[in-house]
């Protein structure tokens, strides 16, 4: 009991299952740390924390802390920006612009959590 209590105050929520909107989210900092050539491991230990952390978190099974995510996107050298949602498509202009993209349109893991707000009833 005691371990289970020293983990989460380390590495955050005990074994919570990351909500579904989140997840879009997730992939983008997987798929930075992919085209890096950059280990779960190699993060881990960037972060200090197990590889077994960073799987989980990737998977889905972890809900982590979002000190968590921010210390990964900082590692592979990205940042989290608020943007008022009336600038953002000319922001992801931008960023297409910088990436060298060939203009598709992609859909961005902000699209996907205003689909789910969406279809919220509250």
């Amino acid at each position: 009991m005691q371990n289970d209590i020293l983990k989460i105050q380390l590495y955050g929520f005990a074994n919570t299952t990351m909500p579904n909107n989140i997840k879009p989210f997730i992939d983008s900092l997987v798929n930075e740390r992919k085209k890096q050539m950059m280990s779960q491991s190699k993060l881990g230990r960037s972060l200090h924390l197990p590889q077994s952390y960073i799987s989980q978190i990737e998977n889905g099974h972890r809900d982590s802390r979002f000190s968590v995510i921010l210390d990964i996107a900082r590692v592979l050298g990205l940042e989290i920006v608020l943007v008022p949602r009336q600038v953002l498509p000319a922001v992801e202009s931008i960023i297409r612009q910088f990436n060298g993209s060939d203009g598709e349109q992609e859909e961005s893991a902000y699209q996907f959590l205003l689909d789910d707000e969406e279809t919220d009833d509250d």
